[in-house]
């Protein structure tokens, strides 16, 4: 794989129409039995993980780390967050995703802890059996970097 998916109009700064839309777009991927939304803003590109410069740190969360490299995650994800660019490691990358604000939910002051502090909100997604499944919302500025 070279060079999956590339977004370099998703950081253009919002100075051209559809950037309200943009606003509304993720990156949906796969990670440790978990879905996760990626703003699609942040998203640079999306290659092997093969590919990565070994230069680039990998994101870790707090107490739920993400899965180090070794498990085999085929994906990495470049995200470029105003002065910070780190890879996120995916098992699978499922592609855009369309997401209105009303599907937008916070996740409850009970459940945040500095162990999911990069946990920024939760959307239900359509499931296949036609009930709804959750995704995690991630804040690139919260991420622990390797």
């Amino acid at each position: 794989i070279n060079n999956v998916l590339r977004f370099k109009a998703a950081r253009t700064g919002g100075k051209e129409k559809g950037m309200d839309r943009l606003r509304d777009s993720y990156l949906l991927f796969y990670l440790a039995g978990f879905s996760f939304l990626l703003p699609l803003q942040w998203v640079e590109r999306v290659s092997a993980m093969s590919e990565r410069d070994p230069e680039l740190p990998l994101a870790v969360g707090g107490g739920m780390e993400f899965p180090p490299v070794e498990t085999g995650q085929p994906y990495l994800i470049i995200v470029r967050c105003r002065d910070l660019r780190f890879g996120i490691g995916a098992e699978s990358v499922a592609g855009l995703a369309e997401i209105g604000e009303e599907r937008i939910h916070g996740i409850p002051e009970g459940v945040m802890s500095s162990h999911n502090r990069y946990l920024k909100a939760m959307a239900l997604l359509e499931g296949e059996d036609g009930g709804y499944d959750p995704a995690f919302v991630l804040d690139p500025l919260a991420m622990g970097l390797e």
